[in-house]
Protein backbone atom coordinates (compact mmCIF):
# COMPACT_ATOMS: atom_id res chain seq x y z
CA UNK A 1 0.00 0.00 0.00
CA UNK A 2 2.88 2.33 0.84
CA UNK A 3 4.60 1.89 -2.65
CA UNK A 4 1.26 2.53 -4.40
CA UNK A 5 0.10 5.46 -2.09
CA UNK A 6 3.95 6.84 -2.70
CA UNK A 7 3.04 6.75 -6.53
CA UNK A 8 -0.11 8.91 -6.05
CA UNK A 9 2.15 11.21 -4.43
CA UNK A 10 4.98 11.67 -7.18
CA UNK A 11 2.38 13.36 -9.72
CA UNK A 12 2.68 15.98 -6.61
CA UNK A 13 5.83 16.30 -5.29
CA UNK A 14 8.16 14.89 -8.07
CA UNK A 15 11.01 13.25 -6.57
CA UNK A 16 11.15 10.40 -3.45
CA UNK A 17 12.95 12.85 -1.24
CA UNK A 18 9.84 15.65 -1.95
CA UNK A 19 7.09 12.58 -1.53
CA UNK A 20 8.98 11.38 1.91
CA UNK A 21 7.94 14.71 3.88
CA UNK A 22 4.40 14.04 3.00
CA UNK A 23 4.83 10.08 3.50
CA UNK A 24 2.45 9.53 6.39
CA UNK A 25 4.29 6.57 8.76
CA UNK A 26 3.15 2.56 8.57
CA UNK A 27 1.45 3.01 11.77
CA UNK A 28 -0.78 5.93 10.42
CA UNK A 29 -2.05 3.81 7.27
CA UNK A 30 -4.98 2.16 7.16
CA UNK A 31 -6.03 -0.88 5.05
CA UNK A 32 -9.28 -0.75 3.40
CA UNK A 33 -12.57 -0.68 5.43
CA UNK A 34 -10.42 -0.42 8.51
CA UNK A 35 -10.94 2.44 10.74
CA UNK A 36 -8.53 5.60 11.47
CA UNK A 37 -5.63 5.28 13.92
CA UNK A 38 -6.88 7.79 15.78
CA UNK A 39 -10.66 7.00 15.87
CA UNK A 40 -13.08 10.02 16.19
CA UNK A 41 -11.54 11.62 18.95
CA UNK A 42 -9.27 13.61 17.45
CA UNK A 43 -5.48 13.33 15.97
CA UNK A 44 -5.11 12.77 11.89
CA UNK A 45 -6.63 10.10 10.22
CA UNK A 46 -4.79 7.86 8.26
CA UNK A 47 -4.75 7.60 4.33
CA UNK A 48 -7.30 5.56 2.48
CA UNK A 49 -5.81 2.43 0.80
CA UNK A 50 -4.22 2.50 -2.24
CA UNK A 51 -3.93 6.24 -2.32
CA UNK A 52 -7.82 6.67 -3.04
CA UNK A 53 -11.14 7.58 -1.95
CA UNK A 54 -14.22 4.98 -1.32
CA UNK A 55 -16.95 5.39 -3.65
CA UNK A 56 -20.68 6.39 -2.25
CA UNK A 57 -23.23 3.77 -1.67
CA UNK A 58 -26.14 5.50 -0.54
CA UNK A 59 -25.86 9.23 -2.02
CA UNK A 60 -28.37 10.08 1.06
CA UNK A 61 -31.21 10.79 -1.61
CA UNK A 62 -34.46 10.59 -0.42
CA UNK A 63 -33.79 11.83 2.98
CA UNK A 64 -31.51 12.18 5.33
CA UNK A 65 -27.53 11.98 5.98
CA UNK A 66 -27.27 8.47 7.38
CA UNK A 67 -23.65 7.89 7.73
CA UNK A 68 -20.40 9.88 7.94
CA UNK A 69 -20.99 10.35 11.80
CA UNK A 70 -18.25 8.77 13.62
CA UNK A 71 -13.88 9.34 12.62
CA UNK A 72 -13.78 5.70 11.60
CA UNK A 73 -16.13 7.22 8.24
CA UNK A 74 -13.77 9.36 7.13
CA UNK A 75 -10.65 8.42 5.03
CA UNK A 76 -7.76 11.13 4.96
CA UNK A 77 -4.90 12.11 2.50
CA UNK A 78 -1.90 13.96 2.82
CA UNK A 79 -1.53 16.51 -0.35
CA UNK A 80 0.96 19.51 0.54
CA UNK A 81 2.69 21.76 1.91
CA UNK A 82 0.39 25.20 2.34
CA UNK A 83 -2.48 26.30 4.48
CA UNK A 84 -6.06 28.61 3.47
CA UNK A 85 -7.71 25.87 0.93
CA UNK A 86 -10.86 26.10 -0.79
CA UNK A 87 -12.21 23.52 -2.54
CA UNK A 88 -14.76 23.33 -5.29
CA UNK A 89 -16.42 20.70 -7.18
CA UNK A 90 -16.53 20.39 -10.86
CA UNK A 91 -19.34 18.09 -11.90
CA UNK A 92 -18.34 18.83 -15.90
CA UNK A 93 -14.99 16.69 -15.28
CA UNK A 94 -15.74 14.55 -11.95
CA UNK A 95 -12.93 16.29 -9.68
CA UNK A 96 -12.11 18.94 -7.20
CA UNK A 97 -10.45 22.12 -8.21
CA UNK A 98 -8.08 23.21 -5.24
CA UNK A 99 -6.67 26.99 -4.30
CA UNK A 100 -4.60 27.64 -1.84
CA UNK A 101 -1.41 29.82 -0.21
CA UNK A 102 2.20 28.70 -0.05
CA UNK A 103 4.73 31.36 1.36
CA UNK A 104 2.60 34.31 0.67
CA UNK A 105 1.52 32.81 -3.24
CA UNK A 106 -1.44 31.53 -4.68
CA UNK A 107 -1.57 28.05 -6.49
CA UNK A 108 -4.41 26.17 -7.85
CA UNK A 109 -4.95 22.42 -9.09
CA UNK A 110 -6.88 19.68 -9.42
CA UNK A 111 -7.94 16.49 -7.21
CA UNK A 112 -8.79 13.39 -8.63
CA UNK A 113 -11.69 11.65 -7.02
CA UNK A 114 -9.30 8.57 -7.46
CA UNK A 115 -6.71 10.39 -4.87
CA UNK A 116 -4.50 11.61 -8.26
CA UNK A 117 -3.12 15.29 -8.03
CA UNK A 118 -2.08 17.49 -10.58
CA UNK A 119 0.67 19.65 -10.32
CA UNK A 120 0.25 22.99 -8.81
CA UNK A 121 -0.19 26.08 -11.48
CA UNK A 122 1.15 29.53 -9.71
CA UNK A 123 -1.68 32.27 -10.04
CA UNK A 124 0.15 35.14 -7.93
CA UNK A 125 2.64 37.37 -9.04
CA UNK A 126 4.42 38.37 -5.62
CA UNK A 127 5.07 36.73 -1.95
CA UNK A 128 2.79 39.25 -0.42
CA UNK A 129 -0.90 37.60 -0.80
CA UNK A 130 -3.00 37.53 1.95
CA UNK A 131 -6.94 36.96 2.87
CA UNK A 132 -7.50 34.16 0.15
CA UNK A 133 -11.15 34.30 -0.58
CA UNK A 134 -13.04 31.26 1.58
CA UNK A 135 -14.97 30.98 -1.18
CA UNK A 136 -14.36 30.68 -5.11
CA UNK A 137 -16.74 29.78 -8.18
CA UNK A 138 -16.15 27.28 -11.03
CA UNK A 139 -17.92 28.28 -14.59
CA UNK A 140 -17.32 26.55 -17.83
CA UNK A 141 -15.12 24.43 -16.00
CA UNK A 142 -12.78 27.27 -15.40
CA UNK A 143 -11.62 28.13 -11.08
CA UNK A 144 -11.80 31.44 -9.44
CA UNK A 145 -10.51 33.20 -6.60
CA UNK A 146 -9.84 36.21 -5.05
CA UNK A 147 -7.11 37.63 -2.67
CA UNK A 148 -5.31 40.65 -1.29
CA UNK A 149 -1.62 41.44 -2.61
CA UNK A 150 -2.28 45.70 -2.45
CA UNK A 151 -5.32 45.27 -3.57
CA UNK A 152 -8.17 43.61 -4.10
CA UNK A 153 -6.75 40.62 -6.67
CA UNK A 154 -8.70 38.49 -9.32
CA UNK A 155 -7.00 34.65 -10.50
CA UNK A 156 -8.46 31.80 -13.17
CA UNK A 157 -7.55 28.84 -14.20
CA UNK A 158 -7.79 28.09 -17.30
CA UNK A 159 -6.48 30.52 -19.06
CA UNK A 160 -4.26 31.13 -16.19
CA UNK A 161 -4.78 34.81 -14.99
CA UNK A 162 -3.76 37.00 -12.29
CA UNK A 163 -4.68 40.76 -12.20
CA UNK A 164 -6.10 43.53 -9.98
CA UNK A 165 -9.78 43.82 -9.84
CA UNK A 166 -10.21 47.83 -9.95
CA UNK A 167 -6.31 48.42 -10.37
CA UNK A 168 -5.25 50.10 -7.67
CA UNK A 169 -6.55 51.01 -3.79
CA UNK A 170 -7.24 54.50 -5.34
CA UNK A 171 -9.28 53.16 -8.05
CA UNK A 172 -10.94 49.87 -5.95
CA UNK A 173 -14.68 51.52 -5.04
CA UNK A 174 -14.67 52.03 -1.22
CA UNK A 175 -11.66 53.12 -1.13
CA UNK A 176 -8.70 51.04 1.48
CA UNK A 177 -8.55 47.34 0.03
CA UNK A 178 -11.02 45.66 2.07
CA UNK A 179 -10.26 42.44 4.23
CA UNK A 180 -12.99 40.28 3.08
CA UNK A 181 -14.12 39.34 -0.54
CA UNK A 182 -16.22 36.41 -1.92
CA UNK A 183 -16.54 35.22 -5.76
CA UNK A 184 -19.28 32.68 -7.06
CA UNK A 185 -19.37 31.42 -10.56
CA UNK A 186 -22.14 33.33 -12.78
CA UNK A 187 -24.97 31.19 -13.07
CA UNK A 188 -25.18 31.60 -17.07
CA UNK A 189 -21.29 30.49 -17.00
CA UNK A 190 -20.14 33.82 -18.49
CA UNK A 191 -17.60 35.00 -16.35
CA UNK A 192 -17.84 35.42 -12.05
CA UNK A 193 -19.52 37.75 -9.68
CA UNK A 194 -17.50 39.32 -6.65
CA UNK A 195 -18.77 41.11 -3.72
CA UNK A 196 -16.75 43.01 -1.01
CA UNK A 197 -17.19 45.18 1.28
CA UNK A 198 -15.42 49.10 1.93
CA UNK A 199 -16.24 52.71 2.60
CA UNK A 200 -18.01 54.30 1.00
CA UNK A 201 -19.40 57.67 2.29
CA UNK A 202 -19.28 57.01 6.43
CA UNK A 203 -19.83 53.65 6.41
CA UNK A 204 -18.94 49.99 4.86
CA UNK A 205 -20.68 49.07 2.13
CA UNK A 206 -21.12 45.98 -0.11
CA UNK A 207 -19.79 46.34 -4.18
CA UNK A 208 -20.24 43.97 -6.52
CA UNK A 209 -18.66 43.33 -10.09
CA UNK A 210 -18.77 40.88 -12.73
CA UNK A 211 -15.64 39.56 -14.52
CA UNK A 212 -15.20 37.49 -16.99
CA UNK A 213 -12.68 34.21 -17.16
CA UNK A 214 -9.77 36.67 -17.83
CA UNK A 215 -10.82 39.12 -15.22
CA UNK A 216 -12.30 41.85 -17.68
CA UNK A 217 -15.25 43.71 -16.00
CA UNK A 218 -18.76 43.06 -17.54
CA UNK A 219 -20.61 45.54 -15.19
CA UNK A 220 -21.52 48.99 -16.48
CA UNK A 221 -22.20 52.07 -15.75
CA UNK A 222 -19.78 52.81 -13.17
CA UNK A 223 -17.66 49.62 -13.53
CA UNK A 224 -19.71 48.31 -10.20
CA UNK A 225 -22.83 47.87 -9.01
CA UNK A 226 -23.62 49.23 -4.76
CA UNK A 227 -25.93 46.57 -3.02
CA UNK A 228 -26.26 47.88 0.25
CA UNK A 229 -27.62 51.21 0.77
CA UNK A 230 -29.90 53.23 2.34
CA UNK A 231 -30.24 55.96 4.86
CA UNK A 232 -28.97 53.69 8.03
CA UNK A 233 -24.51 53.47 8.75
CA UNK A 234 -22.61 50.88 10.44
CA UNK A 235 -20.41 48.27 8.75
CA UNK A 236 -21.38 45.61 6.98
CA UNK A 237 -18.70 42.96 6.90
CA UNK A 238 -17.78 39.26 6.32
CA UNK A 239 -20.08 38.53 3.10
CA UNK A 240 -20.47 35.05 1.98
CA UNK A 241 -21.60 35.16 -1.62
CA UNK A 242 -23.30 31.90 -3.64
CA UNK A 243 -24.73 31.39 -6.96
CA UNK A 244 -28.02 30.30 -7.79
CA UNK A 245 -29.86 28.57 -10.44
CA UNK A 246 -30.74 32.24 -11.84
CA UNK A 247 -28.37 34.63 -10.21
CA UNK A 248 -26.75 35.34 -6.84
CA UNK A 249 -27.78 35.37 -3.11
CA UNK A 250 -25.67 37.17 -0.09
CA UNK A 251 -25.48 36.81 3.43
CA UNK A 252 -23.56 39.58 5.72
CA UNK A 253 -23.67 40.58 9.21
CA UNK A 254 -24.45 44.25 9.99
CA UNK A 255 -25.04 46.10 12.92
CA UNK A 256 -27.10 49.78 11.81
CA UNK A 257 -26.18 52.68 13.52
CA UNK A 258 -26.78 56.38 12.90
CA UNK A 259 -24.50 57.88 11.08
CA UNK A 260 -21.93 59.53 12.94
CA UNK A 261 -22.98 56.65 15.64
CA UNK A 262 -21.50 53.61 16.74
CA UNK A 263 -24.40 51.15 16.66
CA UNK A 264 -26.23 50.54 19.70
CA UNK A 265 -26.79 46.62 19.24
CA UNK A 266 -24.62 43.84 18.08
CA UNK A 267 -24.92 43.00 14.41
CA UNK A 268 -26.98 40.11 12.87
CA UNK A 269 -26.91 38.17 9.71
CA UNK A 270 -28.49 39.67 6.83
CA UNK A 271 -29.56 37.57 3.60
CA UNK A 272 -30.79 38.70 0.00
CA UNK A 273 -31.00 37.49 -3.49
CA UNK A 274 -29.44 39.57 -6.67
CA UNK A 275 -30.17 38.68 -10.49
CA UNK A 276 -27.30 37.31 -12.80
CA UNK A 277 -26.25 40.95 -13.37
CA UNK A 278 -25.59 41.77 -9.32
CA UNK A 279 -28.33 44.45 -9.50
CA UNK A 280 -29.03 45.79 -6.28
CA UNK A 281 -31.99 43.76 -4.56
CA UNK A 282 -35.43 44.97 -3.86
CA UNK A 283 -35.42 43.39 0.15
CA UNK A 284 -33.25 41.50 2.91
CA UNK A 285 -33.95 39.46 5.49
CA UNK A 286 -32.74 39.53 9.25
CA UNK A 287 -31.70 35.41 9.35
CA UNK A 288 -32.91 34.97 13.55
CA UNK A 289 -31.95 37.97 15.01
CA UNK A 290 -30.88 37.57 18.87
CA UNK A 291 -29.65 39.23 21.79
CA UNK A 292 -25.68 38.65 21.32
CA UNK A 293 -23.00 38.58 18.57
CA UNK A 294 -23.91 36.88 15.37
CA UNK A 295 -21.10 36.81 12.65
CA UNK A 296 -18.97 35.78 10.10
CA UNK A 297 -21.64 33.86 7.98
CA UNK A 298 -21.25 31.01 5.46
CA UNK A 299 -23.90 30.30 2.84
CA UNK A 300 -24.76 26.92 0.23
CA UNK A 301 -27.64 26.57 -2.27
CA UNK A 302 -29.20 23.18 -2.63
CA UNK A 303 -31.19 23.98 -5.54
CA UNK A 304 -34.01 24.36 -3.95
CA UNK A 305 -33.56 26.73 -0.85
CA UNK A 306 -30.49 28.15 1.17
CA UNK A 307 -28.58 26.94 4.40
CA UNK A 308 -26.90 29.69 6.15
CA UNK A 309 -24.16 28.63 9.20
CA UNK A 310 -22.64 31.83 11.37
CA UNK A 311 -21.19 32.34 14.87
CA UNK A 312 -23.48 33.36 17.36
CA UNK A 313 -23.47 33.87 20.75
CA UNK A 314 -27.54 34.04 21.90
CA UNK A 315 -26.71 31.20 23.99
CA UNK A 316 -24.50 33.43 26.25
CA UNK A 317 -21.11 31.94 24.78
CA UNK A 318 -20.22 31.65 20.52
CA UNK A 319 -21.33 28.73 18.50
CA UNK A 320 -21.88 27.88 15.31
CA UNK A 321 -25.89 27.90 14.57
CA UNK A 322 -27.27 26.77 11.11
CA UNK A 323 -30.40 27.76 9.55
CA UNK A 324 -32.49 27.26 6.00
CA UNK A 325 -33.83 30.09 4.10
CA UNK A 326 -36.69 29.63 1.41
CA UNK A 327 -38.82 32.36 -0.34
CA UNK A 328 -39.37 35.41 2.13
CA UNK A 329 -37.94 33.90 5.51
CA UNK A 330 -36.22 31.31 7.58
CA UNK A 331 -37.70 27.52 7.27
CA UNK A 332 -39.85 26.76 10.31
CA UNK A 333 -37.49 24.92 12.94
CA UNK A 334 -34.58 25.04 10.62
CA UNK A 335 -32.44 26.62 13.96
CA UNK A 336 -30.08 24.89 15.15
CA UNK A 337 -26.84 25.05 17.38
CA UNK A 338 -24.66 23.04 15.56
CA UNK A 339 -21.48 23.07 17.63
CA UNK A 340 -21.26 22.33 21.53
CA UNK A 341 -17.32 23.83 21.85
CA UNK A 342 -16.74 27.27 21.17
CA UNK A 343 -15.57 27.72 17.57
CA UNK A 344 -12.67 29.46 16.26
CA UNK A 345 -13.23 33.49 16.83
CA UNK A 346 -13.42 35.61 13.94
CA UNK A 347 -13.33 32.88 11.60
CA UNK A 348 -16.69 31.35 9.61
CA UNK A 349 -17.77 27.99 9.65
CA UNK A 350 -18.32 25.93 6.12
CA UNK A 351 -21.60 24.73 5.08
CA UNK A 352 -22.55 23.03 1.88
CA UNK A 353 -25.37 21.23 0.28
CA UNK A 354 -25.46 17.96 -0.62
CA UNK A 355 -27.80 14.92 -1.40
CA UNK A 356 -29.97 14.11 1.50
CA UNK A 357 -29.17 17.70 3.18
CA UNK A 358 -26.31 20.41 4.68
CA UNK A 359 -23.47 20.03 6.80
CA UNK A 360 -21.03 22.06 8.42
CA UNK A 361 -16.77 21.89 9.04
CA UNK A 362 -15.15 24.26 11.73
CA UNK A 363 -12.46 24.43 14.01
CA UNK A 364 -12.49 25.02 17.38
CA UNK A 365 -8.73 25.71 18.38
CA UNK A 366 -6.50 22.72 16.89
CA UNK A 367 -9.89 20.42 16.52
CA UNK A 368 -11.60 19.80 13.47
CA UNK A 369 -15.37 19.37 13.65
CA UNK A 370 -17.71 17.96 10.94
CA UNK A 371 -21.38 17.77 11.24
CA UNK A 372 -24.37 16.87 8.94
CA UNK A 373 -27.21 18.46 10.23
CA UNK A 374 -29.01 15.94 12.11
CA UNK A 375 -26.25 14.00 12.47
CA UNK A 376 -23.32 13.82 14.96
CA UNK A 377 -20.23 16.24 15.77
CA UNK A 378 -17.82 14.07 14.04
CA UNK A 379 -14.11 15.19 15.36
CA UNK A 380 -11.99 14.76 12.13
CA UNK A 381 -8.67 15.67 13.42
CA UNK A 382 -6.92 17.34 16.46
CA UNK A 383 -3.88 18.67 15.29
CA UNK A 384 -5.32 21.44 13.25
CA UNK A 385 -3.49 24.44 12.23
CA UNK A 386 -5.04 26.96 14.29
CA UNK A 387 -6.53 30.13 13.53
CA UNK A 388 -8.03 28.42 9.62
CA UNK A 389 -11.21 27.64 8.25
CA UNK A 390 -11.77 24.09 6.83
CA UNK A 391 -13.04 24.53 3.21
CA UNK A 392 -16.11 21.65 2.58
CA UNK A 393 -17.60 20.43 -0.63
CA UNK A 394 -20.37 18.24 -1.94
CA UNK A 395 -18.47 15.97 -4.49
CA UNK A 396 -21.17 14.26 -6.32
CA UNK A 397 -21.65 11.50 -3.86
CA UNK A 398 -19.34 12.44 -1.09
CA UNK A 399 -18.24 15.13 1.29
CA UNK A 400 -14.86 16.56 1.06
CA UNK A 401 -13.39 18.94 3.84
CA UNK A 402 -10.13 20.60 2.92
CA UNK A 403 -7.92 21.41 5.79
CA UNK A 404 -4.40 22.42 6.93
CA UNK A 405 -2.60 20.44 9.47
CA UNK A 406 -0.26 22.16 12.03
CA UNK A 407 2.90 22.58 10.44
CA UNK A 408 1.73 23.75 7.28
CA UNK A 409 0.67 20.79 5.42
CA UNK A 410 -2.67 20.55 3.12
CA UNK A 411 -5.22 17.76 3.88
CA UNK A 412 -8.11 16.29 2.34
CA UNK A 413 -10.75 14.37 4.54
CA UNK A 414 -14.16 12.09 2.65
CA UNK A 415 -16.94 10.56 3.60
CA UNK A 416 -18.89 8.69 1.18
CA UNK A 417 -22.41 8.45 3.09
Amino acid sequence: MRALFMTALMVLCGTAAACSLLMPSDDELRGEGGAPSSGGSGGTSGVSGGGGFPTGGNSGQGGTVASCTTGADFSSLALAGGRSPSIAYRSASNDLALTHLEVGDVFTRTLGLDGATSAATKLSTSASATELSASFGTTTNAVGTTWFDSTLMFGAHPPTVAKPVFGTDASLPGGKSPKYAAIAGRPSGAGFGIVWNGYGDSAKRLYAVLVDASGGSLTGGDGYTRITDGAECGDRNHQALVATSSGFAVAWSWAPATCGSAPTGDPDIYFTTLDDQLSAPVSTLIVEAAAGVSDFPALAFSGTDFGIAWLDSRDGTSAVWFARVAGSGVVPGSLVRVSSDVPTANRPPAVAAGAGGYAVAWQSGSTLHFEAIGGADVVLAGDALTGETPSLAWAGDRWAVAWTRAGGELRLSVCAP
